[in-house]
C-alpha cells in the first residue's frame, strides 16, 4: 500500500500525472488526490502502476511469481534467474511442448 509521498516518489519516479492518469483512465485530478494524500488510492490502481513502471508483479499474484517482471523497454516477461525475457509468442510455443 503507497501509505507516503517517499513510496508514490519511488514507483512513479519523473513520471507525469497526466501520463499515470492515462494508464489509469482516471483524471489527472484524481491522481493529484492520491499523491497528496487527500484521498485513498484503490489497491488494484497500486497494482497497475507498479506493474506498468518498475514492471513488478503484486504479492498477490502468488509466491510461484516473485521475482518475475515485466521489462520496461521491450515489455518481455522475466524469470529471477534468467537474463532472457518471453514474448507472447515464446509464451503461447509452451503449449505445444506438452
Amino acid at each position: 500500500m503507497i501509505t507516503s509521498l517517499e513510496q508514490w516518489q519511488a514507483i512513479t519516479d519523473g513520471v507525469a500525472e497526466s501520463q499515470i492518469a492515462a494508464v489509469l483512465r482516471v483524471n489527472r485530478t484524481t491522481v493529484m488526490r492520491w499523491r497528496f494524500a487527500r484521498a485513498r488510492m484503490p489497491w488494484a490502481a497500486q497494482c497497475l502502476l507498479k506493474i506498468h513502471f518498475q514492471g513488478s508483479l503484486p504479492p498477490s499474484a502468488g509466491p510461484a511469481w516473485s521475482g518475475w517482471r515485466f521489462g520496461h523497454r521491450d515489455g518481455l516477461l522475466y524469470a529471477p534467474t534468467l537474463a532472457r525475457g518471453f514474448s507472447p509468442a515464446d509464451l503461447y510455443a509452451l503449449h505445444w511442448l506438452k
